[in-house]
């Protein structure tokens, strides 16, 4: 039995008659990791996704080779110092979408996510921005865009915090600037219509501010 099994990966990779070698894959790919003291990384975020790959085998000899990889299941977990893993129950936001016509599921790979580690605690923040529509500034030769933020705070369990707003871009040393977030994920300062306003996910709180540095 165990023959058949070494077997198997063997007669996936043969050529079909389409010309395509197939054989199934598994990626790891780290989203974020967790420092400690000094460079040590303490914890890893981590997606893993698996499924089908395929390498198109007849094709002109001055093309290079093209791998397609389609995941049929994907999965994030942490890992610690140790190695051990704790696998993430908690992103129910990562929704299946439609774009012109087309279907997709969000990652928190690929862009859809600014993902970084809340320090000092066991969560992580995500952060999703969206342009909503451009408006053109009369005095200046750049166009502004409103910007629908989402952010969403986890551990491996659950959801803890769950906000949205939109936010106005501004200007700052010759960029447009769209939030601000202090070094340990704590805080998060962007403009509204109404003036800056600074986020504290740890206290869950909103509070009037200024610009930031």
């Amino acid at each position: 039995m165990q023959f058949l099994k070494n077997l198997i990966p063997v007669f996936l990779s043969l050529p079909l008659f389409s010309g395509c070698a197939i054989w199934p894959y598994n990626d790891k790919h780290v989203i974020a990791v967790r420092p400690g003291n000094g460079t040590n990384i303490v914890e890893k975020l981590v997606q893993s996704d698996t499924g089908w790959a395929s390498w198109m085998l007849l094709q002109p000899c001055s093309c290079s080779p093209n791998l397609l990889k389609s995941p049929s299941k994907r999965s994030y977990y942490i890992q610690g110092k140790s190695g051990r893993r704790t696998k993430v129950e908690s992103l129910t936001f990562l929704k299946k979408r439609e774009r012109n016509g087309r279907s997709y599921q969000e990652t928190l790979r690929l862009g859809y996510y600014d993902v970084r580690p809340v320090i000092d605690t066991d969560l992580w923040l995500a952060l999703r921005q969206h342009a909503i529509y451009p408006r053109t500034l009369n005095d200046t030769n750049y166009t502004q865009h409103k910007t629908s933020v989402d952010l969403y705070v986890f551990n491996s369990k659950e959801i803890v915090r769950q906000r949205s707003w939109t936010a106005v871009p501004w200007r700052q040393s010759g960029t447009n600037v769209q939030l601000r977030i202090d070094p340990a994920n704590h805080r998060i300062t962007y403009l509204t219509t109404s003036g800056y306003e600074t986020y504290d996910l740890l206290r869950d709180a909103v509070s009037p501010s200024h610009m930031p540095r």
